[in-house]
């Protein structure tokens, strides 16, 4: 199971069919999202670094990793490596294949297409589709997830080269203060997530959560929204909403995590399918 966040102050309001619906909401999130999330290293001074988080997916019968413009800037194809063996304990995949990005500061996207031979290292985990994403706008009644790997949980083995990365899954809700001060922030393009360390108060056994040390790792992980289901038993679904592409610290105490929107990652998806 995943470390996860409740408002300090929810926690203490939240009754128990509250808490049953969300402990739900946790579990079919997590059964979605982990299998299709990835961490991204390079290579730096001979040391594997972790440089990002990917999302896999797919369309038309060809493959891509989508993950932020600034986790691969600079990055020639086969330098930048992925584990892919849940619980992402591997030597390495090289990370080949096609790049389009947009690396404008307000988007910071990118989508690559993979060769052959890095999508058929990865064929134990789960490529999402166009009906895992949803291209409305945010509810504020609802949860958000993202998955990332922190760069301070991972355990390398220098000799072998061995990576072994955990992943953090974090349940929050929209940001509520002001966003017009934030720099490189567009409401049409962007959603603001809450982020805050006081908001990361609990596991899933409603129990203190362990919170990695920094965010360093997450860049370009997916993010994720309930949006209703009539066809599900509990009457919703998550679904991919946006790509996380910044984290804003606007005063002490106050983390903002910045998404940009999916419909990005879906116009450059049609133009490497041409």
């Amino acid at each position: 199971m995943s470390d996860w966040g409740v408002s300090l102050d929810q926690m203490h309001s939240i009754s128990p069919q509250l808490r049953a619906d969300i402990d739900e909401q946790n579990r079919v999130a997590t059964n979605a999202i982990l299998w299709s999330v990835v961490p991204i290293y390079r290579f730096l001074d001979g040391t594997p670094q972790a440089q990002g988080t990917g999302t896999l997916f797919q369309c038309d019968g060809r493959r891509f990793l989508v993950t932020a413009a600034h986790v691969l800037e600079g990055s020639r194809s086969g330098e930048s490596f992925l584990t892919a063996d849940l619980p992402h304990q591997s030597t390495g995949i090289p990370l080949e294949g096609r790049l389009l990005a947009n690396g404008n500061r307000a988007v910071d996207v990118a989508v690559l297409e993979l060769a052959e031979g890095t999508a058929r290292a990865l064929a134990g985990l789960r490529f999402l589709t166009l009906n895992d994403v949803t291209f409305e706008g945010p509810s504020r009644e609802h949860y958000f997830w993202f998955c990332g790997f922190p760069q301070s949980w991972t355990i390398r083995d220098d000799r072998s080269l061995m990576v072994e990365a955990r992943h953090f899954l974090y349940a929050t809700g929209l940001y509520q203060g002001a966003t017009d001060a934030l720099q490189d922030f567009a409401p049409e393009l962007h959603i603001a997530l809450d982020a805050s360390r006081g908001a990361v108060t609990v596991d899933p056994n409603w129990q203190p959560a362990r919170v990695p040390d920094g965010l360093q790792g997450i860049s370009g992980c997916g993010v994720w929204h309930a949006v209703p289901d009539a066809q599900r038993p509990n009457g919703w679904a998550p679904k991919l909403i946006a790509v996380q592409t910044g984290v804003y610290n606007p005063k002490p105490g106050v983390d903002i995590v910045r998404a940009t929107a999916w419909y990005v990652v879906h116009d450059l998806i049609r133009r490497l399918l041409g």
